[in-house]
């Protein structure tokens, strides 16, 4: 059958048919109707199916059922105008969801709707900063005199002391300008003794903390145990305190690596160490892959970003025979495989590397090209298994004594289920073959009952669901495949549940 050429008014005399069958004039509707070349067609020739319905003069109609509340485009300015009279908020975070939802239904969003009723939506909408400066400086002293005990870290994460840095920028320039003295208090270690037996750094160069040197080694302790790292980053994100407690009463982070009996991190990265610990690494047999040493060692991946611009880029320079980095150069991908085959590793696809694999079927379309294209002969490297129809068999019944379990699904993926059906033209044959009557198993589950059947239609009907035959075979296809092994048409089905008008085509 040829393909129908559209038109423009060809286009909007068939939307103005399907219109006048009942037929919505969605996205969704069309797909459900099999109408999905019009879909094409509309984004071609009219460019969107909001246009599409504005050429073919098509209102869209909401769906309603008998239960729900009853909404006109007269009753949501009617509210939107009463909640602005009562000095209600009209953001469309905070107004009820079913208004908001028939705004959007009848106007075809909130703002305009807002704007139907006569209101500036601009002045609607929530401002990052809701408290004017008179309110700020009225709850700060109210704040203030109602806990005096409020240290100034809690002050920063309340409500009160977030808004006064946004208005002011910081902390002491509200309170200044609100007339509140010695207030939040400051928790500070009391000052060390100087001198031979005290710290011989001025009180200024230590960071204040309130814990004492055995209050830091336990708190360092349990951040351990934790599994948390000993990471400068980390600790002034996260937990300050211990991070200043390091600093005054272990020297920093070697001497807190040191105190945990840890090796201590050397002081610079060089070329040379990166080099190093990247080849110690893969001669250890530990992944290179980006996100596994970024996981297991930060510090490393750090610094490979920091040298080589890349720890992909970096692996690639100085560990050439890493096969678990992404590979970006069909060169890489020869030389790799030069590289297993000089060290007589194996060159059968499945001990590849997956990263190795994907490379070379991107590059070179399968694994034996790029086989080829390494100067290699394939029949000499890859050693493929000629299987007979009796080993076939025999190897399909010692699977089956060694995996009784075995469902049918991972049998046909495995190597031998996948070469018997290949050979015998079907899994079934094979396994007949093979005299196997009761392997593999089979997963089935028992399709809905009657009522069940009802039951999910009703749902369907309440949730304003489509409920023909081909969009409910879309979104619940045992619920069809039931429906029809119970009623015998899908018409007969929704009459008995009490619903909505049938697919014609049912």
């Amino acid at each position: 059958m040829p393909r129908r050429q559209w038109t423009r008014s060809g286009l909007v005399q068939e939307l103005q048919r399907l219109h006048g069958r009942g037929v919505r004039i969605t996205s969704e509707a069309l797909l459900a109707a099999g109408e999905a070349k019009i879909l094409g067609a509309i984004a071609r020739h009219l460019g969107s199916i909001e246009r599409a319905r504005a050429l073919a003069q098509v209102e869209l109609v909401v769906h309603r059922s008998a239960t729900t509340e009853r909404w006109s485009a007269a009753r949501v300015l009617a509210e939107i105008r009463d909640r602005d009279r009562a000095g209600a908020s009209l953001a469309a975070s905070r107004v009820p969801r079913k208004l908001r939802d028939a705004a959007i239904g009848w106007c075809g969003s909130w703002r305009k709707a807002i704007e139907a009723a006569g209101l500036d939506y601009a002045a609607t909408r929530v401002k990052p900063m809701t408290r004017p400066p008179h309110r700020v400086l009225r709850e700060l002293r109210l704040l203030a005199a109602a806990h005096p005990e409020l240290t100034r870290d809690a002050l920063r994460h309340h409500p009160v002391g977030v808004a006064a840095i946004r208005r002011y920028g910081r902390l002491d320039a509200a309170l200044a300008i609100a007339g509140v003295a010695d207030w939040p208090r400051r928790r500070r270690a009391p000052a060390a003794p100087r001198g031979p037996e005290g710290d011989p750094r001025p009180r200024r160069d230590r960071p204040p903390s309130s814990l004492s040197r055995a209050s830091t080694e336990g708190a360092l302790r349990v951040w351990v145990a934790r599994g948390r790292p000993i990471d400068a980053k980390v600790l002034r994100r996260e937990y300050l305190e211990l991070w200043n407690g390091i600093l005054r009463h272990l020297g920093g982070i070697n001497g807190a690596r040191a105190f945990l009996c840890l090796p201590v991190e050397r002081a610079r990265w060089t070329r040379g160490r990166l080099a190093a610990e990247l080849r110690s690494r893969h001669e250890d047999g530990q992944s290179l892959a980006p996100e596994v040493v970024r996981r297991e060692a930060p510090a490393l991946y750090r610094a490979a970003v920091r040298l080589g611009g890349s720890m992909t880029r970096a692996v690639t320079e100085l560990v050439r025979t890493a096969e678990d980095v992404p590979i970006h150069h069909a060169a890489r991908v020869l030389a790799l495989i030069r590289a297993r085959a000089r060290d007589g590793r194996s060159l059968e696809a499945r001990d590849v590397p997956s990263r190795l694999r994907g490379a070379a079927r991107r590059y070179f379309r399968s694994w034996p090209r790029a086989l080829a294209a390494a100067g290699l002969v394939v029949e000499d490297v890859v050693a493929r298994r000629r299987w007979t129809d009796a080993e076939l068999v025999q190897a399909l019944r010692e699977l089956a004594r060694r995996r009784p379990e075995l469902t049918r699904s991972e049998l046909h993926r495995s190597r031998v289920g996948a070469t018997a059906a290949k050979r015998f033209g079907s899994l079934a044959a094979a396994l007949d073959q093979a005299r196997l009557t009761s392997w593999p198993r089979a997963v089935r589950r028992p399709l809905p009952t009657r009522d069940e059947v009802r039951g999910l239609l009703r749902l369907r009907a309440a949730r304003g669901d489509l409920l023909t035959i081909s969009a409910t075979r879309r979104d619940e296809p045992r619920v069809v495949k039931a429906a029809l092994a119970h009623f015998g048409t899908w018409r007969a089905a929704l009459a008995d549940a009490g619903v909505g008008a049938s697919d014609p085509a049912a």
